[in-house]
């Protein structure tokens, strides 16, 4: 973990880490709240933000193409999100990841509730 930590989250200084990285308490694998920093709570939030506008597409992509070949669509979407964040060497290839994730997830939820 601290050398993915290191080579994704290069742009982190030892400034922005939360006060409660040097709690004794906390175990040296705990690195969950090790940092502070606004882009990346983003890739958190990347998901929904590409879900929106995926939602919205979803019900014209089933009426044109048809529900089987839309969620062979989404399942090939996902597929390659999971890859390329498997694969990710810096933060772009993570939101990348994240966004294709985002726009599949998006996809697959019913636009209502019949």
């Amino acid at each position: 973990m601290p050398s993915f930590a290191a080579t994704i989250l290069s742009h982190t200084s030892t400034s922005n880490r939360s006060s409660n990285r040097r709690d004794p308490a906390l175990s040296p694998s705990s690195y969950y709240c090790m940092y502070n920093d606004q882009i990346l709570s983003l890739t958190g939030s990347i998901i929904y933000l590409s879900a929106l506008p995926a939602l919205a597409l979803a019900a014209r992509m089933t009426h044109k193409h048809g529900r089987k070949p839309t969620m062979w669509g989404i399942a090939v979407l996902l597929v390659v999100g999971a890859a390329l964040g498997a694969a990710a060497d810096n933060l772009a290839a993570v939101f990348a990841s994240r966004a294709l994730m985002g726009m599949a997830m998006g996809c697959r939820r019913p636009p209502c509730c019949c």
